[in-house]
């Protein structure tokens, strides 16, 4: 359905005990446009990077029940505004994430830094630069769907990161293999426990939070 009222998108699938790429949609139609999304696209991803600033946090001592407070904040001059204008009090990490609470996010990115997020975010994949400012922890800077798909897979991978791929084999016309992908044991970036405390974290953002029209 998230198709129907925008002129172009993008969807993109890995296999996450392989890293292979199973859907590249690339937009709408190949005719009408050959610029593909989930490559050449540079987006600001918004909200769906606090994922990182939370995963950082977990490295440097904070847990999901950590409680910062959502009310009106300044950092440096900064003053991170929560979409809906609402502030809702004393709460916790995994309460913020799944609400998606700009205050939070913000005071737990300058608390850690945000070299610090940035660090982390590059450590799960995503290549493109990221400006070391406050507002990094609200997603401002630019990246591309294929390496934040490829950064999110590392939570469900219980912290190992697998490079994607596209092409699995090659034969020639007589059935000879020409070439065959070898699997890819990938790279451990981060623990076990904490992965699977963001998974946690992510999956109630999905049947209770923010992300809720994503079931």
């Amino acid at each position: 359905g998230g198709f129907r009222k925008v002129s172009q998108g993008a969807v993109l699938t890995l296999d996450n005990e392989t890293g292979g790429i199973r859907v590249m949609l690339g937009g709408r139609n190949y005719q009408d446009s050959q610029f593909n999304r989930t490559v050449q696209a540079q987006r600001q991803p918004g909200s769906s990077f606090k994922t990182f600033v939370y995963a950082a946090a977990l490295e440097d001592g904070f847990t999901p029940g950590t409680v910062r407070v959502d009310q009106p904040t300044q950092i440096n001059g900064w003053q991170p505004k929560n979409y809906t204008l609402r502030f809702r009090g004393p709460m916790t990490l995994r309460e913020a994430l799944k609400l998606s609470i700009n205050t939070v996010a913000a005071k737990v990115g300058a608390e850690i830094g945000a070299d610090r997020v940035a660090e982390t975010a590059r450590k799960f994949g995503i290549d493109s630069e990221l400006r070391p400012i406050l507002s990094l922890s609200l997603g401002v800077s630019e990246v591309n769907l294929l390496e934040m798909t490829r950064a999110y897979s590392v939570f469900p991978n219980e912290g190992v990161r697998r490079q994607p791929y596209i092409i699995e084999r090659i034969e020639n016309t007589s059935g000879d293999v020409l070439f065959s992908k070898r699997l890819n044991e990938g790279e451990r970036v981060y623990p076990v426990p904490y992965a699977r405390q963001m998974t946690s974290m992510l999956q109630q953002t999905i049947e209770t939070g923010t992300a809720h029209g994503a079931r």
